[in-house]
């Protein structure tokens, strides 16, 4: 009488399970960073347009505004200050030439990035307390904001 054992030992399936476990704990921190580094080039995406719709109101009015309201751009979740999407909030800060800027801070909390009008200059501040370096690298040619 021949036994016919059909099926998979527990041995086999505990190193599929190993396998698929090692190759999550390398896959997972990629996509973060990936989706992260996503979301950041949408922001600084936004920025630009935002900066350059600032240049066009400083053309016309020789002054920034910190409303988004008089700036000739279309953006909906927006009140006169801030301007919000899933995962950076805008904020328009400073009225003069040297001061003018717009800062998109990440919603969640991590670290924010500033765009200066006048200079056009793009740089990553780190808010956890870190040097931000960790954390703005993932966006290449972006500087470390000066304290």
């Amino acid at each position: 009488m021949t036994k016919n054992n059909k099926g998979f030992t527990m041995m086999e399936i505990m190193v599929v399970v190993i396998l698929i476990a090692i190759l999550t704990a390398f896959a997972v921190p990629q996509y973060m960073k990936v989706t992260e580094q996503q979301r950041g080039v949408e922001a600084l995406n936004i920025l630009a347009a935002i900066g350059k719709a600032e240049e066009r109101y400083f053309a016309i009015n020789e002054a920034y505004t910190e409303d988004f309201s008089d700036l000739d751009l279309d953006l909906t979740n927006s009140s006169a200050t801030t301007y919000s999407n899933k995962a950076f909030n805008f904020v328009l800060s400073g009225t003069t030439d040297a001061a003018g800027k717009v800062t998109a801070t990440r919603a969640t909390g991590k670290y924010s990035l500033e765009r200066k009008h006048s200079t056009s200059e793009v740089c990553c501040k780190s808010l956890s307390g870190d040097d931000g370096t960790e954390l703005c690298e993932i966006f290449g040619d972006v500087d470390i904001c000066s304290p």
